[in-house]
């Protein structure tokens, strides 16, 4: 079962904004943790922590808190972590560190309003900046819900930010309907009376929500008419400094301290006037409930605040805590009633976006929201693994980041989709040249490292395809607690010639698989081939392809045969060797597209002859549309190449998704499937043989091997199948 742990420093933080995205994890079937210094009981919640957290940063028991919180982290192996509260999240950063990377615990962190803000003091520059720049490093997600915050910490802090307005409130709270005679009785049980004009400001009775300086501001408004009321609901953290000022001041009769309750919609029911004094607000709750039912506001100028409140729209501003014009905004309130209805209506419309459906909808995002990087050494444009993979993403709602290597400069303007994102290295360099390009492949992966840490805000998987990108890969994911999967198309020291740096390329790749959280490989054969290494988790996802068209009833003509090969364009395919023979008989055309080393040969040879055709570098779609018009398909690699003994080339799948007789060389990675399976011919690595089994090809044979390819890919390859191993 998934889990998830809510930390806050305390219960009232939990119950009061929380509960509706305890409910939501609660229904998606997570196991609900939640983390406080608290005893209250919390609904939705599967299990409680009490832990030592304490809102003073300079606190001893934090410490003690961390250790508290590290224990349970790594016992319970949480999927995600959601902190809240300046300290609380602190705390629970730090505890959280090692199951990032050991587990890929996804930590994400609500901000409700950095100390830290324009016009705020230089002890909280000093200290909270520092410290929340610091613990970014440990956050995957940062949530900030005003718009300040989010571009500073967009613009400061190395995490994912994003900006979602407030925790959101629940409109059937305060969709009551309450009549005049209901709302007169509800002003008496506080002794007030029906024409009394009434203000309230729901908050903690605190320094920062600054109610003394309110007291003191409406002090001659009240004096000066006895109608005027002033309820504080809220619990009081200053020792009654509040109430004896009220007390000094002779205002107990209009100001009313109610303490903590549970009644607040009715108290903004029976209201004539919201107001804030606050110093400092992250997006204030208590506006944006004024907001929806509908009362003008007058508010002192702070961050947040000013996102809520727009001055002579739907309330008044008060700018430098003027005293004057506060009382000057309350007095115009009083004696308008068309300010009023036009307050309340705009309110009414602006507090739209700050409704619980609209932002729980927007943490739901953030909390299913995948992304991926997907690297690979080529432009991608031609790479029929690595397209089919990543549509197989997107298919399952991920974000794709594909970081390529554009190495002949192919145009990629067809290179745009919803939710792909593609970002290539535009380096010219030529295919199978081997170790010659080392100083190449080293820029690109130079490119490819600095690129993924710029980005890495943006990804939270990275899929390496061949070791090209895999140590790469590797690298970023241990420093930046990424998942890694590691897709072996070819095994490295196989394919390549390195010479004297094989055995050192070859421990490297082995570190690099067994880094990996799951390992790809193409067929069953290459577990054999990579046995020296001991990987976490591997899946076997054959390279099959995916039509978009339905196949056309192709006819076999013995007396105009066409062979197709699309694919790299290198030394040991037999490519040279067959279109020679062919080149001889015009009976047989030989279709050929791709890119490599032959490309200026192919490219000749067919502008020189009517039976070949050369189609260059071809997009995935246009390789499948083509095999379908000719009539047998091959691929021919030297068993004498390590790395052919595991290979698993596309064309044969291919073949039988197209219902097409492959040719393949015996004692390579492929020929036992299609010989046990009679879905094509499995010759000597021979360019002669080649060319007797083509011409020895009859119509009878053709179908019947067309058969049995059909049902072959539709029973056991087909791209359904693997692409349900992919997701």
């Amino acid at each position: 079962m998934k889990k998830v742990l809510f930390s806050a420093t305390v219960d009232s933080h939990i119950l009061a904004f929380h509960l509706p995205y305890l409910k939501y994890f609660k229904e998606m079937g997570y196991e609900v943790h939640v983390a406080t210094n608290g005893k209250d009981n919390i609904p939705y919640c599967d299990k409680k922590h009490i832990i030592s957290f304490e809102r003073n940063p300079f606190k001893i028991n934090n410490l003690k808190a961390i250790k508290q919180l590290k224990k349970i982290i790594e016992k319970e192996q949480f999927d995600i972590i959601h902190t809240h509260t300046p300290m609380g999240s602190v705390v629970t950063r730090l505890a959280a560190k090692k199951s990032r990377k050991k587990n890929h615990t996804r930590v994400i962190y609500t901000a409700h309003g950095f100390h830290f803000y324009k016009g705020s003091s230089l002890f909280n520059w000093l200290v909270y900046y520092p410290i929340e720049k610091y613990m970014a490093r440990y956050t995957d997600d940062l949530i900030t819900i005003n718009k300040e915050d989010y571009h500073l910490a967009k613009k400061k802090f190395n995490t994912s930010v994003h900006y979602i307005p407030g925790v959101g409130i629940n409109p059937s709270k305060f969709d009551i309907i309450m009549s005049k005679k209901e709302i007169n009785e509800y002003r008496k049980t506080l002794g007030l009376n029906p024409n009394d004009f009434v203000m309230i400001f729901p908050a903690e009775i605190c320094k920062n929500k600054n109610q003394e300086w309110l007291v003191k501001t409406l002090e001659k408004l009240i004096k000066t008419n006895k109608n005027i009321h002033l309820l504080l609901p809220g619990i009081d953290s200053l020792n009654n400094q509040v109430h004896n000022l009220v007390k000094e001041l002779g205002l107990e009769n209009n100001v009313h301290l109610l303490g903590y309750r549970e009644d607040i919609p009715k108290l903004l029911k029976i209201s004539d006037l919201a107001i804030s004094s606050s110093l400092r607000e992250g997006l204030p709750l208590n506006i944006i409930e004024a907001m929806y039912v509908g009362l003008p506001i007058i508010a002192l100028d702070a961050r947040g605040v000013r996102e809520l409140v727009k001055d002579n729209k739907n309330g008044y501003i008060v700018h430098n805590a003027s005293q004057e014009d506060f009382v000057k905004y309350v007095k115009k309130i009083m004696k308008s009633k068309s300010i009023v209805k036009e307050f309340s209506n705009n309110s009414k419309e602006m507090v739209k976006d700050y409704l619980l459906e609209n932002v729980l909808d927007k943490y739901i995002e953030i909390y299913k929201h995948k992304s991926i990087a997907y690297l690979r050494s080529t432009s991608i444009i031609n790479d029929s693994r690595a397209t089919k993979e990543i549509i197989a993403y997107k298919e399952k709602g991920y974000e794709v980041f594909v970081y390529g290597w554009n190495r002949q400069r192919l145009d990629l303007k067809d290179l745009k989709e919803k939710n792909i994102i593609y970002k290539m290295y535009l380096k010219f360099s030529e295919y199978g040249n081997g170790i010659k390009n080392i100083f190449k492949l080293c820029s690109f992966q130079l490119w490819l490292y600095n690129n993924l840490k710029k980005d890495r805000n943006k990804y939270q998987i990275i899929h390496a395809c061949d070791f090209d990108t895999a140590y790469i890969a590797s690298k970023i994911c241990k420093r930046f607690n990424k998942k890694f999967i590691y897709d072996i198309y070819d095994y490295y020291v196989d394919c390549h010639n390195l010479s004297f740096l094989k055995s050192f390329i070859e421990k490297i790749d082995i570190k690099t698989i067994n880094k990996a959280d799951k390992v790809i490989i193409c067929t069953e054969k290459r577990k054999k081939q990579i046995e020296k290494s001991n990987p976490k988790s591997i899946e076997v996802i054959h390279n099959t392809p995916q039509l978009d068209f339905i196949p056309s009833n192709h006819k076999f003509n013995s007396n105009k045969i066409k062979v197709c090969y699309v694919g790299i364009l290198q030394d040991g395919r037999l490519l040279i060797e067959i279109s020679k023979l062919i080149n001889k008989n015009k009976n047989i055309e030989l279709h050929i597209g791709g890119f490599g080393k032959y490309e200026n040969y192919f490219k000749k040879l067919s502008a020189e002859n009517k039976n070949v055709k050369f189609y260059g570098q071809m997009k995935y779609d246009e390789v499948l549309k083509l095999e379908d018009k000719c009539d047998v398909l091959f691929a021919t690699y030297n068993p004498e190449v390590p790395n052919h003994k595991y290979s698993a080339p596309n064309k044969v799948y291919e073949a039988m998704a197209l219902g097409k007789p492959i040719i393949v060389c015996k004692d390579t990675g492929v020929d036992d499937i299609v010989v046990n399976n009679k879905i094509g011919f499995s010759i000597k690595y021979n360019a002669q043989e080649f060319y007797e089994v083509i011409k020895s090809i009859d119509y009878k044979e053709y179908e019947e091997i067309s058969s049995r390819c059909k049902i072959l890919y539709k029973t056991n390859y087909s791209w359904d199948i693997m692409k349900e191993r992919l997701k």
